[in-house]
């Protein structure tokens, strides 16, 4: 090879390394898309660990479907480990932009740590008033306040007298007695009075009611009020049928259109009249995808529990996707915005920092949920 033919070879390699060159300095990268990382303390375990699971499930579409991580930490239903699993992931990961907490008991604990460090928290959660006043907590639930209000507001079209005999149990925890707190006041604004009541708290892992029940059986309420969130609600049903107890009116709150308490009260469960979401929409009415998607992938009705945790993903990525980035930021956001969820449009209450939660009177029909008529 000749001196010429080796500086033409030369000459050609510089030109194409210029060439590349050229190309990757002009050439501007594309922007890596940002993950928005949120933070999820549930009940993975223990006494509420079912409604933990349609949680998970929850977020588990909102992942699928928006560019979002869920880091997940287990409450194991116990206030004391979901402080702990709180301040886990507030320590371990640093670019969490919120916190999606669930249970009065858990949120409770973790709401002045929250407050204190600025991480922006979104609570499932029943208790009366745990937000009202917060700056960085929210709530988005049915409210043990506004269920008790439907109920109360029911017994009196039903009516229901002042004197009449009412029994009241509830699950042994604060949203528990927050809900026969609620009761008692709902009832004496919608009647006047006092209500003539006996309550009973029973245990969220209890499986014989036979003291409450003889109780029970001697007051002989002619209205039963039942709250509590576990199959230990079923289990209290059955028992109660068994014992030939038969108020004119059953009633409570929504947990007993849980699947699971569902299959453990059985028949027990029929006639019980409780507030719950438009989860089964009505004839005509349009119908999230996200019923479809949660239905197909989990071969189950949609669980209000997945329905919250799903939109509550939704709420922090559209905040952030909108230029949200400190606490404050974020925390504004959910103060002014309108969020589109499966159940129609929610605010939050600048105040009381609650999302509004449309409700309708339902029944339970041979196992099954139906609109109350």
């Amino acid at each position: 090879m000749n001196k010429r033919s080796l500086w033409i070879i030369i000459g050609g390699v510089i030109i194409a390394i210029l060439v590349i060159v050229g190309i990757l300095i002009t050439q501007k990268p594309t922007p890596k898309e940002k993950v928005v990382k949120i933070g999820a303390v549930l009940p993975l375990t223990g006494a509420a660990a079912d409604i933990g699971q349609k949680a998970k499930r929850g977020l588990e579409i909102a992942e699928k479907e928006l560019k979002i991580k869920v880091i997940y930490e287990d409450s194991g239903s116990d206030p004391k480990q979901g402080l702990s699993a709180f301040r886990k992931l507030i320590t371990t990961e640093r670019d969490l932009v919120g916190v999606i907490s669930m249970l009065s008991g858990v949120g409770n604990a973790i709401i002045p740590i929250a407050e204190t460090e600025k991480v922006v928290t979104l609570h499932i959660a029943s208790a009366p008033e745990m937000v009202t006043g917060k700056k960085f907590s929210f709530r988005w639930y049915i409210t043990s306040k506004e269920q008790m209000k439907a109920v109360v507001k029911y017994l009196h079209q039903q009516n229901v007298s002042e004197k009449s005999r009412i029994a009241f149990l509830f699950i042994n925890d604060e949203y528990g007695r927050g809900a026969l707190k609620e009761f008692t006041e709902s009832f004496k604004e919608q009647f006047g009075v006092e209500p003539n009541l006996v309550s009973e708290a029973y245990e969220k892992e209890q499986t014989d009611f036979k003291n409450i029940l003889v109780k029970l059986k001697t007051f002989n309420p002619e209205i039963l009020a039942i709250v509590g969130y576990n199959k230990s609600l079923g289990i209290l049903l059955k028992q109660m049928r068994e014992q030939k107890i038969e108020p004119r009116i059953l009633t409570g709150d929504d947990a007993i259109s849980y699947p699971e308490i569902l299959q453990v009260a059985g028949n027990a469960a029929d006639g019980f009249v409780f507030p719950g979401l438009p989860l089964e929409p009505k004839e005509g009415e349009q119908v999230s995808q996200f019923f479809q998607i949660y239905k197909e992938q989990f071969n189950e009705p949609v669980s209000d529990f997945a329905l919250f945790a799903y939109g509550m993903a939704h709420m922090f990525y559209h905040c952030v996707i909108n230029g949200a980035k400190t606490s404050e930021e974020i925390a504004n956001c959910l103060e002014t915005n309108v969020f589109s969820t499966p159940i129609g449009e929610v605010s939050f209450n600048r105040e009381t920092h609650d999302g509004n939660v449309p409700l309708r009177m339902k029944e339970i029909k041979g196992g099954e949920v139906i609109e109350h008529k």
